[in-house]
């Protein structure tokens, strides 16, 4: 897999570089240290993986503290270009954990970093391409009294049990089926579902916050939808390990 790195410390830029190289699975097709830079390398390279600092340069040749800008926009320009792009941030800024994953990041880091965190997510990352080669063109097919519909198994934001009908919101809309929940948590083996809560089941790879709901419970927020999911503290604990 192709990777760009896009940090403006030549240190951990190397460091960053080292660590990735070091496995024969990936490649690092470009290294820069400013925003025109990124864009202009990542047209030139197309990465698959872009590891990003959430504050680098304008202008690699401006060393004024006025041309830092917030990697978050340059970010948010890959994306636009490959809505498959994996972003992962590599900051010293915790605060901006839940802007990250607002526009699409992957994973976020936070310095000062050690080996083992980056091969974490560098794993994560081929174990999921491997889950999802196979099955690439999944789809979940939900039967109705007049129709049927085949729905594209990665475009599963969220599936919610309401009462003896089951709510499945994708991004082409959404569908009810009175198949239970536990039936369709079988159909759904990607890594990136979650069953966090007995009524809900959430594709990690759209959710952008999670805030507390009482003592017991949290709320899933997903990116760019107006409705959310329920997630236990259990499973709350889970997520935490596996992004932490």
């Amino acid at each position: 897999m192709r990777v760009m790195i896009v940090e403006d410390e030549p240190g951990i830029r190397k460091l960053l570089e080292k660590i990735i190289s070091g496995n024969e699975e990936f490649e690092v097709v470009a290294s820069c240290g400013s925003f025109h830079e990124a864009v202009e390398k990542y047209s030139l390279f197309k990465p698959d993986i872009v590891f990003m600092d959430i504050e680098i340069k304008e202008d690699e040749a401006d060393e004024t503290a006025s041309s830092r800008v917030n990697g978050a926009q340059c970010a948010r320009i890959l994306s636009n270009l490959n809505t498959k792009l994996k972003i992962i941030f590599v900051t010293a800024h915790s605060e901006y954990m839940s802007n990250a994953f607002d526009i699409y990041a992957y994973d976020y880091i936070v310095k000062p970093f050690d080996t083992g965190r980056i091969e974490r997510t560098l794993r994560r990352i081929l174990e999921n391409e491997r889950t999802a080669a196979p099955e690439i063109h999944d789809k979940l097919m939900i039967r109705g009294r007049e129709s049927t519909s085949f729905i594209d198994i990665d475009e599963i934001v969220m599936v919610e049990r309401q009462g003896g009908t089951t709510k499945i919101h994708a991004l082409q809309g959404l569908f009810t089926t009175s198949m239970g929940i536990g039936e369709i948590e079988e159909k759904l083996k990607k890594p990136q579902f979650m069953r966090s809560h007995k009524s809900f089941i959430i594709n990690m790879d759209y959710v952008s916050r999670i805030e507390p709901y009482g003592r017991w419970t949290y709320i899933v927020k997903f990116r760019g939808k107006d409705y959310d999911a329920l997630i236990t503290t259990a499973k709350y604990d889970e997520i935490k390990k596996i992004y932490g």
